[in-house]
Protein backbone atom coordinates (compact mmCIF):
# COMPACT_ATOMS: atom_id res chain seq x y z
CA UNK A 1 0.00 0.00 0.00
CA UNK A 2 1.22 3.27 -0.35
CA UNK A 3 2.53 5.14 2.18
CA UNK A 4 -0.02 7.73 4.46
CA UNK A 5 1.02 11.22 3.73
CA UNK A 6 0.84 13.14 6.96
CA UNK A 7 1.33 17.08 7.51
CA UNK A 8 2.47 17.91 11.20
CA UNK A 9 0.17 21.10 12.51
CA UNK A 10 2.95 22.19 15.60
CA UNK A 11 5.95 21.45 16.18
CA UNK A 12 6.71 21.08 19.89
CA UNK A 13 8.26 18.58 21.04
CA UNK A 14 5.03 15.97 20.98
CA UNK A 15 5.80 17.05 17.15
CA UNK A 16 9.25 16.72 16.74
CA UNK A 17 8.91 12.95 18.25
CA UNK A 18 6.15 12.07 16.33
CA UNK A 19 8.18 13.14 13.13
CA UNK A 20 11.33 11.35 14.23
CA UNK A 21 8.88 8.49 14.66
CA UNK A 22 7.13 8.29 11.69
CA UNK A 23 10.34 9.03 9.55
CA UNK A 24 11.27 5.53 10.87
CA UNK A 25 8.50 3.79 9.30
CA UNK A 26 8.11 2.50 5.83
CA UNK A 27 4.12 2.99 5.49
CA UNK A 28 4.53 7.12 5.99
CA UNK A 29 5.54 9.95 4.50
CA UNK A 30 6.26 13.29 6.48
CA UNK A 31 5.14 15.74 3.53
CA UNK A 32 4.75 19.13 5.71
CA UNK A 33 5.02 20.90 8.76
CA UNK A 34 3.72 23.64 9.68
CA UNK A 35 4.56 25.91 12.91
CA UNK A 36 5.79 29.13 14.26
CA UNK A 37 9.62 28.14 13.43
CA UNK A 38 11.39 29.26 10.44
CA UNK A 39 13.34 26.72 8.38
CA UNK A 40 17.11 26.82 10.46
CA UNK A 41 14.80 26.47 13.89
CA UNK A 42 13.14 24.08 12.76
CA UNK A 43 16.30 21.96 11.83
CA UNK A 44 18.09 22.86 15.05
CA UNK A 45 15.25 21.90 17.14
CA UNK A 46 14.83 18.65 15.20
CA UNK A 47 18.54 17.81 15.01
CA UNK A 48 19.71 18.93 19.05
CA UNK A 49 17.10 17.81 22.04
CA UNK A 50 18.06 18.47 25.66
CA UNK A 51 16.43 14.95 26.93
CA UNK A 52 16.87 12.16 24.10
CA UNK A 53 19.92 13.41 22.30
CA UNK A 54 20.83 14.58 18.93
CA UNK A 55 19.00 13.07 16.24
CA UNK A 56 21.32 10.54 14.67
CA UNK A 57 19.73 11.41 11.45
CA UNK A 58 21.20 14.33 9.09
CA UNK A 59 19.06 17.40 8.70
CA UNK A 60 20.06 20.41 6.71
CA UNK A 61 18.00 23.39 5.93
CA UNK A 62 17.10 24.64 3.20
CA UNK A 63 15.17 28.24 1.56
CA UNK A 64 11.51 26.62 2.56
CA UNK A 65 12.30 23.44 3.20
CA UNK A 66 14.34 20.72 5.56
CA UNK A 67 15.89 17.69 4.36
CA UNK A 68 16.16 14.84 6.70
CA UNK A 69 18.69 12.10 5.35
CA UNK A 70 17.08 11.21 1.74
CA UNK A 71 13.15 13.06 2.60
CA UNK A 72 12.32 16.41 1.71
CA UNK A 73 10.03 18.35 4.16
CA UNK A 74 8.57 21.59 3.68
CA UNK A 75 8.10 24.01 6.30
CA UNK A 76 5.10 25.90 6.04
CA UNK A 77 4.75 29.32 8.69
CA UNK A 78 1.80 28.91 11.02
CA UNK A 79 0.94 32.68 10.00
CA UNK A 80 -0.13 31.44 6.62
CA UNK A 81 -3.93 29.78 6.43
CA UNK A 82 -4.49 26.30 6.75
CA UNK A 83 -5.89 26.51 3.44
CA UNK A 84 -2.70 27.25 1.69
CA UNK A 85 -0.31 24.95 3.88
CA UNK A 86 -2.22 21.72 2.60
CA UNK A 87 -3.57 22.86 -1.01
CA UNK A 88 -1.98 20.74 -3.35
CA UNK A 89 0.41 18.45 -1.12
CA UNK A 90 -2.20 15.10 -1.03
CA UNK A 91 -2.31 15.22 2.68
CA UNK A 92 -3.95 11.99 3.92
CA UNK A 93 -3.86 12.96 7.78
CA UNK A 94 -2.82 16.24 9.58
CA UNK A 95 -1.17 15.47 13.14
CA UNK A 96 -2.11 18.49 15.15
CA UNK A 97 -0.47 18.97 18.53
CA UNK A 98 -1.39 22.77 18.83
CA UNK A 99 -4.26 22.12 21.78
CA UNK A 100 -6.58 23.99 19.42
CA UNK A 101 -9.82 24.74 20.00
CA UNK A 102 -12.05 22.11 18.46
CA UNK A 103 -13.71 23.83 15.87
CA UNK A 104 -10.69 25.44 14.02
CA UNK A 105 -9.74 21.38 13.50
CA UNK A 106 -11.89 21.12 10.81
CA UNK A 107 -10.34 23.91 8.91
CA UNK A 108 -7.86 21.26 7.84
CA UNK A 109 -10.74 18.98 6.31
CA UNK A 110 -12.13 21.94 4.78
CA UNK A 111 -8.47 22.75 3.16
CA UNK A 112 -8.18 19.18 1.73
CA UNK A 113 -6.89 16.80 4.41
CA UNK A 114 -8.93 13.33 4.41
CA UNK A 115 -8.41 12.88 8.49
CA UNK A 116 -6.97 14.92 11.59
CA UNK A 117 -5.43 13.19 14.93
CA UNK A 118 -5.23 15.75 17.54
CA UNK A 119 -3.89 16.19 20.78
CA UNK A 120 -7.00 18.34 21.73
CA UNK A 121 -9.46 16.71 24.12
CA UNK A 122 -13.68 17.74 24.70
CA UNK A 123 -16.63 16.62 24.79
CA UNK A 124 -17.42 17.42 21.24
CA UNK A 125 -14.27 15.25 19.80
CA UNK A 126 -14.31 11.85 19.51
CA UNK A 127 -11.77 10.13 21.43
CA UNK A 128 -9.04 7.17 20.33
CA UNK A 129 -7.14 5.49 22.32
CA UNK A 130 -4.81 2.51 21.24
CA UNK A 131 -5.34 -0.26 23.37
CA UNK A 132 -8.40 1.07 24.53
CA UNK A 133 -11.20 1.59 21.83
CA UNK A 134 -9.31 1.52 18.60
CA UNK A 135 -11.35 -1.12 17.58
CA UNK A 136 -13.38 0.90 16.02
CA UNK A 137 -11.65 2.67 14.09
CA UNK A 138 -13.01 1.83 10.76
CA UNK A 139 -16.17 3.70 11.70
CA UNK A 140 -14.17 6.55 12.77
CA UNK A 141 -15.47 10.27 12.43
CA UNK A 142 -12.58 12.91 10.08
CA UNK A 143 -11.55 14.75 13.35
CA UNK A 144 -10.58 12.95 16.34
CA UNK A 145 -8.39 12.91 19.72
CA UNK A 146 -5.73 10.44 20.50
CA UNK A 147 -6.41 11.66 24.01
CA UNK A 148 -4.40 13.12 26.19
CA UNK A 149 -0.67 11.60 27.35
CA UNK A 150 -2.09 10.94 30.89
CA UNK A 151 -4.93 9.23 29.71
CA UNK A 152 -2.86 7.45 26.70
CA UNK A 153 -1.19 5.95 29.56
CA UNK A 154 -4.04 4.88 32.17
CA UNK A 155 -6.87 4.02 29.63
CA UNK A 156 -5.65 0.82 28.68
CA UNK A 157 -4.69 -0.02 32.20
CA UNK A 158 -8.08 0.34 33.38
CA UNK A 159 -9.71 -1.53 30.49
CA UNK A 160 -7.27 -4.43 31.38
CA UNK A 161 -8.68 -4.03 35.58
CA UNK A 162 -12.13 -3.77 34.25
CA UNK A 163 -11.64 -7.20 31.82
CA UNK A 164 -9.98 -8.59 34.72
CA UNK A 165 -11.70 -7.41 37.98
CA UNK A 166 -14.93 -5.50 37.23
CA UNK A 167 -13.84 -2.06 39.65
CA UNK A 168 -16.48 -0.53 41.11
CA UNK A 169 -14.75 2.54 41.24
CA UNK A 170 -10.89 4.06 40.36
CA UNK A 171 -8.97 6.81 41.69
CA UNK A 172 -5.69 8.51 40.03
CA UNK A 173 -3.03 10.04 40.73
CA UNK A 174 -1.06 11.43 38.13
CA UNK A 175 2.74 12.94 38.58
CA UNK A 176 4.61 14.09 35.72
CA UNK A 177 6.21 16.99 34.76
CA UNK A 178 3.99 18.85 31.65
CA UNK A 179 2.61 21.86 31.86
CA UNK A 180 -0.73 22.27 33.58
CA UNK A 181 -3.92 22.75 31.14
CA UNK A 182 -6.04 24.45 33.84
CA UNK A 183 -5.68 27.90 34.83
CA UNK A 184 -5.58 28.06 38.30
CA UNK A 185 -4.38 30.05 40.98
CA UNK A 186 -1.80 26.90 41.78
CA UNK A 187 -0.93 26.68 38.08
CA UNK A 188 0.30 30.65 37.79
CA UNK A 189 3.41 29.40 40.25
CA UNK A 190 6.58 28.56 38.88
CA UNK A 191 7.03 25.07 37.94
CA UNK A 192 10.73 25.07 38.06
CA UNK A 193 10.18 25.49 41.84
CA UNK A 194 7.10 23.83 43.04
CA UNK A 195 4.84 20.72 42.77
CA UNK A 196 1.69 21.78 41.47
CA UNK A 197 -1.78 19.99 41.92
CA UNK A 198 -3.65 20.37 39.31
CA UNK A 199 -7.50 18.71 37.75
CA UNK A 200 -5.84 15.64 35.16
CA UNK A 201 -6.49 16.54 32.10
CA UNK A 202 -6.89 13.15 30.95
CA UNK A 203 -9.95 12.80 32.74
CA UNK A 204 -12.41 13.55 30.12
CA UNK A 205 -10.20 11.31 27.17
CA UNK A 206 -10.38 8.66 29.66
CA UNK A 207 -13.88 8.47 30.59
CA UNK A 208 -14.90 8.47 26.67
CA UNK A 209 -12.59 6.19 25.83
CA UNK A 210 -13.19 3.57 28.65
CA UNK A 211 -17.38 4.36 28.33
CA UNK A 212 -17.05 5.02 32.39
CA UNK A 213 -17.75 8.04 34.61
CA UNK A 214 -16.32 5.70 37.82
CA UNK A 215 -13.29 7.39 37.51
CA UNK A 216 -11.86 10.67 39.06
CA UNK A 217 -8.40 12.26 39.87
CA UNK A 218 -5.63 15.05 39.70
CA UNK A 219 -2.54 15.81 38.14
CA UNK A 220 0.93 16.69 39.97
CA UNK A 221 3.40 18.82 38.35
CA UNK A 222 6.71 18.39 39.47
CA UNK A 223 10.09 19.79 37.99
CA UNK A 224 10.96 16.80 35.87
CA UNK A 225 11.45 15.53 32.19
CA UNK A 226 9.22 13.45 30.07
CA UNK A 227 8.83 10.70 32.35
CA UNK A 228 5.43 10.46 34.82
CA UNK A 229 4.16 8.02 37.39
CA UNK A 230 0.31 7.52 37.53
CA UNK A 231 -1.11 5.65 40.85
CA UNK A 232 -4.31 4.12 40.26
CA UNK A 233 -6.36 3.00 43.09
CA UNK A 234 -9.46 1.01 42.70
CA UNK A 235 -12.12 -0.75 44.63
CA UNK A 236 -12.63 -3.82 42.87
CA UNK A 237 -15.92 -6.13 42.73
CA UNK A 238 -13.98 -9.57 44.67
CA UNK A 239 -11.25 -9.97 46.88
CA UNK A 240 -8.20 -11.15 44.80
CA UNK A 241 -3.87 -11.01 45.38
CA UNK A 242 -1.27 -9.15 44.77
CA UNK A 243 -0.11 -12.34 42.50
CA UNK A 244 -2.94 -12.37 40.73
CA UNK A 245 -3.44 -8.81 40.25
CA UNK A 246 0.59 -8.77 38.21
CA UNK A 247 -0.18 -12.15 36.51
CA UNK A 248 -2.96 -10.50 35.13
CA UNK A 249 -0.78 -7.39 34.03
CA UNK A 250 1.81 -9.69 32.51
CA UNK A 251 -0.22 -11.91 30.49
CA UNK A 252 -1.99 -8.64 29.19
CA UNK A 253 1.20 -7.48 28.40
CA UNK A 254 1.54 -10.63 25.66
CA UNK A 255 -1.39 -10.24 23.98
CA UNK A 256 -1.34 -8.95 20.73
CA UNK A 257 -4.09 -6.03 21.24
CA UNK A 258 -1.84 -5.12 23.90
CA UNK A 259 1.74 -5.12 21.94
CA UNK A 260 3.70 -2.38 22.35
CA UNK A 261 1.43 -0.24 24.85
CA UNK A 262 1.16 -2.30 28.29
CA UNK A 263 4.37 -3.56 29.61
CA UNK A 264 5.79 -4.88 33.30
CA UNK A 265 8.95 -4.59 35.13
CA UNK A 266 9.95 -6.33 38.04
CA UNK A 267 12.93 -4.27 38.69
CA UNK A 268 13.21 -1.24 40.87
CA UNK A 269 13.34 1.55 38.22
CA UNK A 270 13.10 5.18 38.87
CA UNK A 271 11.71 7.72 36.05
CA UNK A 272 14.93 7.99 34.07
CA UNK A 273 15.35 4.50 33.39
CA UNK A 274 11.93 4.71 31.39
CA UNK A 275 12.88 7.98 29.39
CA UNK A 276 12.75 7.22 25.69
CA UNK A 277 10.29 4.15 26.34
CA UNK A 278 7.63 3.40 23.47
CA UNK A 279 5.08 1.74 25.73
CA UNK A 280 2.08 3.75 26.30
CA UNK A 281 2.08 2.27 30.31
CA UNK A 282 4.73 -0.02 32.16
CA UNK A 283 2.95 -1.21 35.31
CA UNK A 284 5.57 -1.64 38.20
CA UNK A 285 4.91 -4.90 39.62
CA UNK A 286 7.20 -4.38 42.55
CA UNK A 287 4.76 -1.46 43.45
CA UNK A 288 1.42 -3.24 43.47
CA UNK A 289 -0.15 -3.24 46.63
CA UNK A 290 -3.80 -5.04 47.87
CA UNK A 291 -5.40 -4.29 50.86
CA UNK A 292 -8.18 -5.94 52.20
CA UNK A 293 -8.59 -7.75 49.40
CA UNK A 294 -10.47 -5.68 47.68
CA UNK A 295 -8.55 -2.61 47.30
CA UNK A 296 -5.80 -2.56 44.89
CA UNK A 297 -3.28 0.35 43.87
CA UNK A 298 -1.25 0.12 40.90
CA UNK A 299 1.85 1.73 40.14
CA UNK A 300 2.29 2.96 36.18
CA UNK A 301 5.35 4.15 34.49
CA UNK A 302 4.67 6.42 31.41
CA UNK A 303 7.01 8.78 28.77
CA UNK A 304 4.62 11.70 27.88
CA UNK A 305 6.18 12.03 24.74
CA UNK A 306 7.85 9.15 23.48
CA UNK A 307 5.44 6.77 24.47
CA UNK A 308 2.03 9.02 23.48
CA UNK A 309 4.19 10.16 20.11
CA UNK A 310 4.13 6.44 19.06
CA UNK A 311 0.09 6.28 19.52
CA UNK A 312 -0.18 9.36 17.65
CA UNK A 313 1.83 8.25 15.01
CA UNK A 314 -0.02 4.96 14.95
CA UNK A 315 -3.20 6.15 15.41
CA UNK A 316 -2.86 8.21 12.29
CA UNK A 317 -1.65 5.26 10.33
CA UNK A 318 -4.30 3.36 10.65
CA UNK A 319 -7.28 6.05 10.36
CA UNK A 320 -5.36 7.28 7.13
CA UNK A 321 -6.28 4.12 5.23
CA UNK A 322 -9.52 4.27 6.63
CA UNK A 323 -10.19 7.83 5.27
CA UNK A 324 -8.37 6.67 2.57
CA UNK A 325 -11.34 3.86 1.32
CA UNK A 326 -13.82 6.79 3.16
CA UNK A 327 -13.03 9.93 0.51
Amino acid sequence: MTAIKIAINGFDRIGRSAFKIAQGRNDVHVVAIRSEYDVNTTAYLLKHDSVYGNYARAVKPEDNYIAVGESRIDIVSNLQSVKKSWQDRMVDVVIDTTNTNPVRLKEHIIAGAKQVVAMSTADTIETIIMGVNDDSIGSISPVVSAGEPGAVAIAPVLAVLEQAFAPKKSALTVIDGGSPVDDTLRTKRTQQQNIIPAPFAGLTPSRQALGQQTIDGLSIHTPVANVGLAVITAVLAAPTTIAIVNQVFERAAKEPFYQGIINTTDKPLVSFDLRGSSYSATVDTQLTRVIGGDLVQLAVWFDSEWGYANRLVELSVDAGRVARNRA
